[in-house]
């Protein structure tokens, strides 16, 4: 997927005129790779390249516009039917376990508590004696 992303973001640099393309798809495939604050980082980072480098400004917010719909598109639609495929956590465990993690560390608890949940179910998955708790969180 971070490939696709850095691919898919090298073409949308060119075709809206910011120099050297290859530089930009590296950043976002880079980028890629940093949950959560990745895709913002890369969002302010186009906004300045467009607004740097692109006169006009409506074309300006163009790079920007684009990198945020390619990691809507990627983080909302591909990357979930890729991994549901193979992955699945009891939607009643995720929801428990994000009111427990909110409760105990507030939002930064919210926003790791599925990540940390995918994370036991993993590893659940690979030791013996845990396999049944890691059946047990299967969806």
């Amino acid at each position: 997927m971070n490939l696709a992303v850095g691919l898919a973001t090298a073409t949308i640099t060119a075709i809206c005129g910011v120099g050297d393309p290859m530089l930009w798809g590296t950043v976002a495939f880079l980028l890629n790779y940093i949950p959560i604050l990745g895709p913002m980082i890369g969002v302010v980072i186009f906004l300045l390249v467009g607004l740097l480098s692109i006169s006009a400004l409506w074309q300006a917010f163009l790079p920007a516009g684009l990198y945020l719909l390619i990691h809507l598109i990627e983080g909302e639609t591909a990357t979930p039917m890729l991994l549901a495929r193979r992955f699945t956590i009891n939607p009643v465990l995720v929801v428990v376990s994000l009111v427990f993690w909110y409760w105990m560390w507030g939002v930064p608890g919210a926003i790791l508590s599925t990540p940390m949940l995918a994370i036991t179910k993993i590893i659940s998955d690979r030791i013996r004696p845990l396999m049944a708790f890691g059946h047990f969180m299967e969806g």
